[in-house]
């Protein structure tokens, strides 16, 4: 007795598996969709962390005592990161044509804040922030005795 009879299916020719592909259309909206959501995975993910303290500059006029101001201004620094969360730097500029030098300097590094002590330094800062290209900063004039 055989086990093969009329009644036995047998297996369709075997297609050749290059010829079966999907269609352009299946493909193309497949790879759309794939670069969709990784668009979509990028742009809503999770925002990056913001550990980095805020970056602000002293600009004070060295005045008559030019070691004064320098304690003075170091004190300032002293007393901002002290409080955390605050990246300060200090400069203390001689002469007006040194002080608008520090004011752009600091602002084009992207400080969030300069803070400018003495007439110099409050002018410079003055012409700065009329600047465009500095709209990130903010600008905080303070008198030479307030630093």
């Amino acid at each position: 007795m055989t086990l093969t009879g009329p009644t036995t299916l047998r297996h369709p020719a075997r297609r050749d598996l290059r010829s079966v592909r999907p269609d352009r259309l299946l493909r193309g909206s497949a790879l759309a969709a794939l670069v969709a959501f990784a668009g979509l995975w990028i742009a809503t993910g999770p925002p990056p962390a913001t550990d980095a303290p805020a970056r602000v500059a002293l600009v004070a006029d060295a005045g008559a005592n030019p070691e004064a101001t320098l304690a003075a201004a170091r004190a300032w620094v002293a007393r901002a990161e002290r409080g955390g969360g605050v990246e300060a730097a200090v400069r203390v500029p001689r002469t007006a044509e040194e002080a608008a030098t520090d004011v752009r300097y600091f602002a084009a590094q992207g400080y969030a804040t300069v803070v400018a002590a003495g007439p110099h330094a409050r002018a410079a800062a003055a012409r700065v922030s009329a600047d465009a290209r500095h709209r990130g900063t903010r600008f905080e004039p303070r008198p030479a005795a307030d630093r």
